[in-house]
């Protein structure tokens, strides 16, 4: 009996203890809300940051009535993926992948590598997300719906030192790949597959891109205008 009274006591114990937790919980975002300093402010007005966290390199695309962004994470797992109503206020709907099957990944011997200032696109019915790691090379993953599933990562091109990398596809369907390299340098626009995962099989360096009449469509400088006719002239993304 004495056993069942000490048990008893601890259940109660334990749920006093939870309500307690439950009720300063409760409190303390209370005391949040009213004193937000960033983001949605509830009001119809909003402070920077949006986001107080670590976006860096963030690329945003809309789709229909929704917004979708990815940015650079780094040596940590794996490629998350946010939706926003108003890109304001943001939720992270997937992730990409969940490991990084090459050398040294397992040990933590890749500190500052991993995904750089990756891009998401749309396009022939699918998400597209392209990114680089400073070492193992150029990254895709595909999926119809960016809640996921994400297709298995897929390594483009096997090489270090590219970064910045966008998949642009012209109105015939030819692909393209435009980057830069590691610690800055010239956009350089590959030619792809139309399904983007072959490697580049031709390259022509652009000093420039010029925003010639909407938000989406791009020409090459004059400098580099005659290869970049050859290859298809203005391109849309």
């Amino acid at each position: 009996m004495k056993l069942e009274y000490i048990l008893k006591t601890m259940i109660m114990n334990t749920r006093i203890l939870c309500v307690w937790i439950a009720l300063l919980t409760c409190q303390i975002a209370g005391a949040q809300t009213k004193n937000v300093t960033w983001g949605d402010q509830g009001n119809g007005t909003y402070i920077n940051p949006i986001l107080n966290a670590d976006y860096s390199d963030p690329d945003v695309i809309r789709v229909g009535d929704k917004y979708y962004m990815v940015n650079s994470d780094f040596h940590y797992m794996g490629r998350p993926v946010l939706e926003s109503d108003d890109m304001i206020n943001w939720k992270i709907i997937s992730q990409v992948y969940r490991r990084l099957d090459f050398p040294d990944w397992d040990t933590n011997g890749n500190y500052g590598g991993g995904s750089w200032a990756p891009s998401i696109r749309h396009h022939d019915g699918k998400f597209w997300i392209y990114f680089c790691t400073p070492r193992e090379g150029l990254m895709m993953s595909t999926a119809t719906d960016p809640h996921g599933p994400w297709s298995p990562l897929h390594c483009v091109k096997r090489i270090g030192g590219w970064e910045d990398p966008c998949p642009i596809w012209d109105d015939n369907g030819q692909a393209y790949l435009g980057r830069s390299q590691l610690g800055a340098g010239p956009i350089i626009l590959h030619k792809m597959s139309a399904d983007g995962r072959t490697h580049p099989i031709r390259k022509f360096k652009i000093l420039a891109l010029v925003l010639v009449s909407s938000a989406t469509t791009w020409t090459p400088l004059a400098s580099k205008r005659r290869s970049a006719r050859s290859t298809s002239g203005i391109l849309t993304v």
